[in-house]
């Protein structure tokens, strides 16, 4: 099975260390992975990544819509997705 990985924040260099910090487990974990980057929530919306995605790391505090406000964007991602801060 291949994991779905979404890292979705507005500032690039947080996206970056996310994503070295999870290549360093998958490293250790030999798991199989698809990593996709987004720049917003609203990329991730518009994308419809949450069809495909079983890991989302997403920056609580974005300009525009952040993570309080994704789950009500989108009814397939609230039965899907649980929070953990």
């Amino acid at each position: 099975m291949t994991y779905q990985i979404a890292i979705c924040d507005d500032e690039e260099k947080q996206r970056a260390y996310i994503k070295s910090l999870v290549e360093g487990w998958l490293r250790q974990t030999f798991h199989h992975t698809k990593i996709q980057e987004y720049a917003s929530s609203e990329q991730f919306l518009f994308e419809q990544a949450y069809d495909r995605t079983q890991i989302l790391f997403l920056d609580i505090e974005m300009e525009k819509m952040d993570a309080s406000r994704l789950p009500e964007k989108s009814e397939n991602t609230t039965a899907r997705c649980r929070s953990s801060l």
